[in-house]
């Protein structure tokens, strides 16, 4: 009797626990599916934040991410975000932070550029990369370093997806400055700005490249 008693107790408990756990478990879906809305806002108008996607979960582990599967999405998504602030030019963020933003943001990028289970975002991670290289502050696009790692983050993105525009005019924009620079003794004069990939984190084709 008194086993049957503490069975019974030990499967309440349990059910209980289970009970908890999937409350908690739904509530942090909805925070992140909130969490998503607003931070795709802050990026689409301008006030983009690498925060912006967190749902401040009660669960460890990130289990809400792995059950919408998300992961992926959220890591280009606050990649995206740390590209926008990052950028020469872009002052959201104090000037001993920048050079820390765009190591971060690369490497976010370069990751998820190399997964290749969804092509399409990869090739706009790839796309972002280069251009964080190609605009590295104090370097010599022409020469071997950052330039190199533009080219070949663009030609990756032109791989990825053949129908990058972004990506194509920004591989042409950067291989015609280094052919200006090859015939002239100084730097070459750069002729517009990067353009960002389309989709993804609230990001909008601009006009041109650069």
């Amino acid at each position: 009797m008194r086993r049957d008693r503490a069975w019974a107790l030990a499967g309440a408990a349990l059910a209980g626990a289970l009970a908890v756990l999937v409350i908690l478990l739904a509530l942090d879906v909805s925070n992140l599916r909130n969490a998503m809305a607003d931070g795709d806002l802050r990026q689409a108008t301008g006030s983009p934040s690498s925060d912006a996607w967190d749902g401040h979960p009660r669960l460890p582990g990130d289990a809400a991410e792995r059950l919408l599967g998300l992961g992926d999405d959220l890591a280009f998504r606050r990649a995206a975000a740390l590209f926008s602030v990052a950028r020469p030019g872009v002052r959201t963020l104090p000037p001993d932070e920048i050079a820390s933003a765009r190591s971060r943001a690369l490497r976010a990028l370069t990751e998820t550029a190399a997964n290749r289970d969804e092509p399409e975002r990869a090739a706009q991670a790839a796309n972002l990369a280069g251009i964080l290289a190609a605009e590295a502050p104090g370097e010599d696009r022409s020469g071997p370093g950052p330039a190199d790692t533009a080219l070949e983050a663009f030609r990756s993105s032109i791989l990825l997806n053949p129908r990058s525009e972004h990506a194509k005019r920004n591989l042409e924009l950067l291989l015609r400055s280094q052919r200006a620079r090859r015939k002239s003794e100084g730097p070459a004069r750069q002729e517009g700005r990067f353009g960002r990939s389309p989709g993804g984190a609230g990001l909008s084709p601009p006009g041109e490249g650069y």
